[in-house]
């Protein structure tokens, strides 16, 4: 038995996550307790717009990405969108989807890094994505262009 420092209550040692820096191996703080020591800070961070390590990882990867395949200054190859919140990475030959089954859970960013940034990829906002990806043209090559839009039956 072990007694939580937080709620003070004794429990079995079962309840207590490993901690190699403790005299028994053991927090200081049940689970119970620091899973709301825990949720509480990501609550306080969140309120003060700080990003968690893996944000912050995961958001340099994009901008490098981003960097290597539009010159240094992310931006769009189609219609030269800046802001690198709709920025996006295009498969310039299509078949994304496949791609994406092939590398599974890894990511395309993380995939594209590993590999040396292979060619075949380029960058494009959302909204030129999805329409070459929907309509096979950007709006913005063919402006007087209508999508093509099946009768009702």
């Amino acid at each position: 038995m072990k007694q939580c420092r937080i709620c003070k209550k004794f429990k079995p040692k079962s309840e207590f996550y490993p901690c190699k820096k403790s005299r028994d191996k053991l927090q200081y703080e049940c689970r119970v307790c620091a899973l709301k020591i825990k949720a509480k800070h990501r609550r306080e961070c969140k309120e003060k717009g700080i990003m968690n390590y893996s944000q912050r990882t995961r958001q340099r990867l994009r901008l490098e990405v981003l960097q290597h395949y539009s010159a240094e200054e992310p931006l769009c190859d189609c219609c030269g969108e800046t802001h690198i919140e709709f920025l996006s990475v295009d498969h310039v030959k299509g078949g994304g989807q496949k791609h994406r089954k092939v590398i599974g859970q890894s990511g395309l960013y993380s995939w594209l890094k590993k590999n040396s940034f292979p060619p075949g990829f380029r960058v494009l906002c959302h909204n030129c994505n999805q329409s070459i990806g929907l309509y096979g043209y950007c709006p913005h090559q063919k402006p007087d262009a209508r999508p093509f839009c099946p009768p009702k039956i």
